[in-house]
């Protein structure tokens, strides 16, 4: 089932999707009985478990390699993947994968009241310290500057979709939220 959740990058991640399910049950176990002990709202709860969630997520699927090759690959042409991806089904697949993983977490920051360029600036950060992590440990995973474009191109979508549906049932009415509070 999960594998034609990944399609063609199931051989690559469909371990990992399998781990980051059984994390992300996990936590929510963990964060609603502190909701219920700390007395936190239900808004509170839920998005301290999707931005810890998302960051966990990050961490697994940038972190695990499905290769034993060792070795340091610095890839710092920009765009090099994107324009590959236009040729190639796998590359469009590993494009895609690398947006989309980072769109949890801009709608996670935009949940917790992050603005636009901090959100921006934390999910850069992230993404340049997965790539880094990548290369100084080497195993088999290529550090590129593509997937630091894609990651905050990512996050940029995230936050703009979960800014636009609050603005949305805002408008209508259908949302009260304390995170109403000062943007961060």
């Amino acid at each position: 089932m999960l594998g034609a959740l990944l399609g063609p990058l199931d051989y690559m991640f469909g371990e990992t999707l399998n781990v980051a399910i059984t994390v992300a049950v996990i936590l929510a176990v963990v964060f609603a009985v502190s909701a219920r002990f700390n007395e936190w709202s239900f808004d509170r709860a839920a998005s301290t478990w999707f931005w810890v969630t998302s960051l966990a997520v990050i961490w697994l699927f940038t972190q695990h390699s499905p290769f034993t090759g060792h070795g340091r690959v610095l890839d710092l042409n920009p765009f090099g993947e994107i324009e590959a991806a236009r040729l190639s089904d796998h590359r469009r697949d590993l494009v895609l994968a690398n947006i989309a993983l980072f769109v949890p977490y801009g709608m996670a920051a935009a949940w917790r009241g992050y603005r636009f360029v901090r959100a921006v600036a934390v999910g850069l950060a992230l993404s340049v310290a997965a790539e880094t992590l990548q290369y100084i440990f080497g195993q088999g995973r290529i550090a590129q500057l593509d997937d630091v474009i894609l990651n905050v191109l990512g996050a940029v979508t995230g936050w703009i979709v979960f800014a636009a549906g609050r603005a949305s049932l805002k408008s209508e009415g259908r949302v009260t939220s304390e995170v109403e509070r000062r943007p961060r």
